[in-house]
């Protein structure tokens, strides 16, 4: 009769959905200014952080809780973030944090993946103070690869000063001993991220930890002939401002999937209040998402101010050798600080001193160093595809651990 053909069919159909959806690889989304997930106790993980830039908040219910059903749900979406003493109470001792704060210390952990049987990676961030990139450099190590991140800038766009690289490194290290206590320790950073890992490593090295792997992403380290050989001869000091915050307006741009840059020469000439003005209203105007103006605007002006910050404590440091001897990975961009025909709209700014170790040869031996050239820029190394090539070649070294 009819129903064999009909289950043949189905089963069919099946299939070739079952064999979709394990092929399905989904990028990360990266235009929600804050997401919150709830959830329910006992019913499995999820790799949100890794799905979501930046990595949302995740709300654990208590088991038997209906998402649907439950009238008091939906008011969790607009909840403050602090914990009810009924999520509390039910709420396991976690074996990773989702968006661990050390209260004394002001430092955000964020488990970007917290499973996977591999070794763990703890990484900072970059310039901006945010750690985007590690989504899609988990994504593409795997989820087998638990990747952990320091954020210095929360979803709340609220961020904390420091004195010196010292002190935010002492800080983010306590968050980070609250979740791994003692080592060996893999860390890693990208670009100012990667030089503050370096003093993370000093200082856990001074405690008498192990530090197995450092893994830094073109770092450009202070004292050193890789921070001097930057070559920004050819751009006027009037225009440095500009430019600074070009790149924060054409990063809201890659966020927020606006395909037309914002160029330099339509922040001349403006104040710098009407220049953040000008950059919010293109992004807003030009983005397929909805997005509010003064929360575009809060954006750009909290990764100004962090530029700001971030910038005077490299100025303020000097990286010295490692006292032990710690394998090092370095990925270094080859096009310089920034190449011409760069998306972000930087003019071209290339580097003079030829090390492609960045600074890195003169501080640990030559045994410990292991080199990798990118086709990229300073500022497109972070970009997707190299992020992609970069995790295929961490994946050997944490295999091999």
């Amino acid at each position: 009769g009819k129903l064999a053909p009909w289950l043949s069919a189905a089963g069919a159909w099946r299939g070739v959905l079952g064999r979709a959806a394990a092929d399905y690889a989904p990028a990360p989304l990266t235009c929600a200014a804050r997401t919150v997930i709830l959830t329910v106790a006992g019913t499995g993980p999820a790799a949100w952080q890794r799905l979501i830039v930046p990595p949302p908040v995740v709300r654990e219910l208590p088991p038997g809780v209906s998402l649907l059903g439950d009238p008091s749900v939906a008011g969790r979406l607009g909840a403050d973030d602090t914990a009810t003493d009924a999520e509390q109470k039910y709420r396991a001792e976690p074996d990773t944090a989702d968006d661990f704060e050390d209260a004394d210390e002001g430092a955000h952990l964020v488990s970007v993946n917290g499973g996977g049987e591999r070794p763990a990676t703890f990484w900072t961030h970059h310039l901006f103070g945010d750690v985007s990139y590690c989504v899609y450099l988990s994504r593409h190590l795997g989820s087998d690869y638990p990747v952990f991140a320091m954020e210095q800038v929360d979803y709340e766009l609220t961020f904390r000063s420091f004195d010196d690289i010292q002190q935010m490194s002492a800080a983010y290290l306590a968050a980070l001993r609250r979740r791994k206590p003692h080592g060996p320790y893999r860390i890693g950073g990208c670009s100012f991220g990667g030089v503050v890992a370096y003093e993370m490593t000093q200082q856990l090295l001074a405690a008498g930890e192990e530090v197995s792997h450092l893994y830094l992403v073109d770092p450009l380290m202070p004292g050193t002939g890789a921070w001097d050989g930057v070559d920004a001869s050819g751009i006027e000091e009037s225009e440095g401002e500009n430019l600074s915050l070009m790149l924060i307006g054409n990063s809201a741009c890659q966020l927020w999937r606006v395909d037309e840059q914002i160029g330099v020469e339509v922040l001349r000439g403006l104040t710098l209040d009407e220049q953040f003005d000008a950059m919010a209203r293109h992004v807003v105007g030009n983005s397929p998402a909805t997005l509010a103006h003064d929360h575009v605007l809060k954006l750009m002006r909290s990764k100004w101010d962090v530029l700001q910050l971030n910038g005077k404590l490299l100025d303020g440091y000097q990286a010295v050798p490692l006292p032990v001897a710690v394998d090092v990975t370095v990925f270094h961009a080859e096009r310089g600080f920034s190449a011409p025909g760069n998306p972000f709209g930087m003019p071209a700014i290339p580097r003079t001193d030829g090390d492609t170790s960045n600074g890195l040869a003169g501080l640990v031996p030559p045994e410990c160093l292991t080199v990798h050239t990118m086709d990229a820029d300073h500022f497109t190394i972070v970009l997707e595809e190299n992020l992609q090539r970069i995790a295929g070649l961490l994946r050997p070294s944490l295999d091999q651990e």
